[in-house]
Formats: structure tokens, sequence, C-alpha cells
């Protein structure tokens, strides 16, 4: 993870910091439905930079199928648990 907070502003981190559990909720399991598409064009094991990465699902499923993903946050308490 790239640690960038400094380079973000407050009014936008803490608006994703107080939110980032509804973000999580909203889109249980669910991925993008572009996801399968995306993938068929890349090389296996592609490097993928997911910026805006939400709750993760993305990111879980590009990890699943065998690519490596790098999820910068500008929020440091980002991404919350998915367990509660």
């Amino acid at each position: 993870m790239i640690d960038r907070v400094d380079a973000c502003d407050q009014t936008t981190l803490d608006f994703y910091g107080k939110e980032a559990p509804a973000y999580v909720i909203s889109g249980k399991g669910a991925v993008s439905r572009w996801l399968d598409d995306f993938t068929r064009a890349l090389p296996a094991g592609a490097r993928i930079l997911e910026l805006g990465c939400g709750g993760g699902w993305d990111a879980e499923a590009l990890l699943a199928r065998g690519f490596e993903v790098m999820q910068p946050m500008g929020v440091r308490q980002w991404p919350p648990s998915r367990d509660g």
C-alpha cells in the first residue's frame, strides 16, 4: 500500500474515513460488471493499479485470478473490516 495521506485534502479524507463502512456494506460480494472483459484483455499475472477501490471487492476478485493489485489508499482506516 502506498501511504499518501499527505497528498489529499482533509475534507475528502474525513468523508471517506467516515463513510468507509457504508461502502463495504453497499457492495458486499459484488464485483464490477466489466471485470471479466477487463481481465480478458490482460496478460496472465498482470500488475494492476486500482484507484478508488471502495470496499475492495474488485481487487479481491483480481487477486483470486492471479493478478498483482496495487491499491494506493488516501485514508488510513481504509479498508474497514468486512466482518461487521
